[in-house]
């Protein structure tokens, strides 16, 4: 019967010590349960960050876009204008060329007038000695 009452005893005695009363249990958790919320807070504003950063980029790759459309825009318009101006060259040389060929015909026919005149000079000069 001392076995059984050491037994009963050893297992009371386990029953009492193994058992945590809502006190003690909520004491232990608690500041682990405060942990936790700031952790949660921490990420909350981690991810806040992440997604203004997230914006940043965003905003960013398109404003170089944007920038690269219109570097390609100015780099068309200054091929085209190149072409513009070396048709406007060429054309004004042609002119040039053609203003050239007209100034030579007209100082032939000057020259050749010339001649004419002198020649009606001379024959109007036996006209008069006559």
């Amino acid at each position: 019967m001392a076995m059984g009452r050491l037994i009963q005893a050893s297992l009371l005695l386990l029953i009492v010590s193994g058992c945590a009363t809502n006190k003690s249990v909520t004491e232990q958790i608690q500041p682990l349960s405060h942990r936790v919320i700031q952790l949660e807070q921490k990420i909350s504003a981690l991810e806040k960050q992440l997604n203004d950063q997230d914006q940043k980029i965003t905003i960013s790759l398109q404003n170089s876009e944007s920038a690269r459309n219109s570097a390609e825009a100015v780099k068309t318009s200054l091929i085209n204008a190149e072409k513009g101006s070396q048709n406007s060259a060429a054309r004004a040389e042609a002119a040039a060329a053609t203003s050239e060929s007209a100034a030579a015909r007209a100082e032939s026919s000057a020259a050749r007038a010339e001649e004419a005149g002198n020649r009606a000079v001379k024959a109007f000069e036996l006209e008069q000695r006559k």
